[in-house]
């Protein structure tokens, strides 16, 4: 039903849109959840604790603020770029619903801020293909990498997605690679000059020895309704990477690599979920904005939509019984 409603209809679209993600965090505008407040994020976030000082509900209304501007700007990504056949605000719905699906993280929550800054970085690097002298953009993947890596430091690795993704778009001059290694410095730079000045260079190497140090074994909790709702995302996602790579053939070169892209995307921060050395439950929203696109791709492209109206009516319902039950 809704999947077919998002195969047309543009305005309708937005106001779906809307309407879900309101319905979705209504339990949390009545019964906010207490911020996550971690001392072992990155260095950004740490001064960022202030925050939770705030009432409650204001911090649950900045995540949802935040959250909707991420769903928009990871949909303007699919519309810059021809990856679907038609128009559709569906990835935008798909990633909300997926960013929905843990109650306690309905607010101001490190992974949610640092997505921000890495769907930045993924619409930059989707914008190089297309420019012959790609500068501005491979400056801002990089520098957007180093910011999330100031959120959640084992980030810092994706540097190595940005570097893969020029590969795939055949960016080979010296002058893009060069650039976004100044890219990618330039926050550390700006933030080691602060350390300096505020004599803080002792906390700063500390830091990094405790980020360091924290790439250790792993640790799963999972409840029964959490392990059905990954049971069915990882269903859906292993199906719409199936059919991604079947169609892979019939697109464009573009289109082609932009699938390998998201591809690559996802498999980097799953690795960076598996080794940072906490619960990996607290970090799996690092795998949705690609996968937003990729269940979407799905989604749309599929001619008979059974299928596609039971994974999605399903994982509402597995969402639902999650926050009322």
């Amino acid at each position: 039903m809704l999947i077919s409603t998002f195969r047309s209809g543009y305005i309708i679209n937005i106001i779906l849109v809307f309407c879900v993600s309101v319905l979705l965090w209504l339990d949390a505008f009545i019964r906010p959840p207490a911020m996550i407040v971690e001392n072992n994020f990155g260095l950004i976030y740490q001064n960022f604790n202030f925050l939770a000082s705030l009432p409650p509900h204001v911090s649950v209304l900045i995540a949802f603020l935040l959250l909707m501007g991420e769903a928009i700007l990871l949909n303007s990504i699919v519309a810059d770029n021809p990856v679907f056949s038609k128009s559709t605000f569906l990835p935008a719905l798909v990633y909300v619903i997926l960013m929905s699906y843990l109650p306690r993280q309905l607010t101001i929550h490190p992974i949610l801020v640092a997505n921000f800054f890495l769907i930045l970085s993924l619409k930059n690097i989707t914008q190089c293909y297309r420019k012959t002298n790609a500068f501005k953009e491979s400056f801002n993947a990089s520098f957007w990498i180093a910011v999330a890596s100031m959120i959640h430091f084992p980030l810092v690795l994706m540097i190595v997605f940005v570097w893969m993704a020029f590969i795939i778009y055949r960016i080979s001059t010296w002058r893009e690679w060069v650039i976004s290694f100044i890219g990618f410095l330039t926050p550390y730079f700006l933030l080691l000059s602060y350390y300096f000045l505020t004599d803080g260079l002792r906390n700063f190497a500390t830091f990094f020895m405790e980020q360091w140090n924290r790439f250790t074994k792993i640790t799963i909790s999972l409840s029964n309704e959490l392990f059905l709702f990954w049971l069915l995302f990882g269903l859906i996602i292993g199906v719409s990477f199936f059919k991604m790579m079947t169609m892979r053939g019939e697109k464009l070169i573009i289109i082609r690599n932009t699938f390998t892209v998201l591809i690559v995307m996802f498999f980097s921060c799953l690795a960076i979920v598996l080794s940072s050395g906490s619960d990996p439950i607290n970090l799996l929203h690092l795998l949705f904005p690609p996968s937003a696109i990729i269940i979407t791709y799905y989604f749309i492209e599929t001619r008979k939509l059974f299928f596609p109206e039971l994974f999605f009516s399903l994982l509402l319902i597995i969402i639902a019984v999650n926050k009322f039950i």
